[in-house]
């Protein structure tokens, strides 16, 4: 139990571990149904409602606690049509975009240094298990591979025109990316937004993965 605490609320202590918490009866069946490898459980019915408060979050004890190990991250180049992200450090945006890149069917989420972790409870929580999806989540990523496409709110390509193999580089929502990084990609892409020229990351992430996915 101590152990899940420390992996609940420490991404230093996931990393070092190579495993991260559930606490969610479907997100669980979610990961066993993707094959992650599942360490132990530990089921309201099977144990104290002390134990389980221990580890609850806004005074809710949770029905199921299991701690499993975090499937390796998938090797090899960037692949065409993916999204990366660059200091994108809310982890509940970070699982919205995990969860649109698989409902679009994009290859591959590349998070760099700096984004949030997406094996935390609320990145796992907006995610609803598309996390587990093999070969889809890949932290530690370079800004390299091609061509890449920096999401910026103005000056950009309009979506349509992105070449057919492109990847889309999105930055922080309140800073967006910087120039090293904008300096890295290859062409700049806007999302025309007459009403209002700032979306959230996770909202314009989806509009890209749609129009990347039109391109399979």
């Amino acid at each position: 139990m101590v152990r899940a605490a420390r992996l609940l609320r420490d991404a230093g202590a996931r990393r070092e571990e190579g495993a991260f918490v559930v606490d969610d009866r479907e997100l669980l069946r979610e990961a066993r149904a993707a094959g992650v490898e599942v360490e132990w459980v530990l089921a309201a019915e099977d144990a104290s409602p002390d134990a389980l408060r221990a580890l609850a979050f806004a005074g809710q004890p949770p029905a199921v606690i299991a701690v499993c190990r975090t499937p390796q991250a998938p090797a090899g180049p960037l692949p065409s049509r993916s999204l990366v992200l660059a200091g994108v450090e809310d982890p509940g945006n970070v699982g919205s975009i995990v969860r649109s890149a698989a409902a679009f069917g994009l290859p591959r989420v590349a998070l760099t240094a700096g984004c949030g972790d997406p094996w935390s409870r609320k990145a796992l929580r907006a995610a609803r298990g598309a996390t587990f999806r093999r070969g889809l989540v890949a932290e530690g990523a370079a800004l390299a591979g091609g061509p890449l496409a920096a999401a910026v709110p103005r000056g950009g390509v309009h979506p349509a025109e992105l070449p057919p193999d492109a990847s889309v580089v999105l930055g922080a929502e309140a800073a967006g990316l910087s120039a090293e990084e904008r300096a890295r990609c290859d062409l700049a892409v806007t999302i025309p937004a007459p009403g209002f020229e700032s979306l959230n990351v996770a909202a314009a992430a989806a509009i890209l993965a749609w129009e990347l996915a039109r391109r399979d």
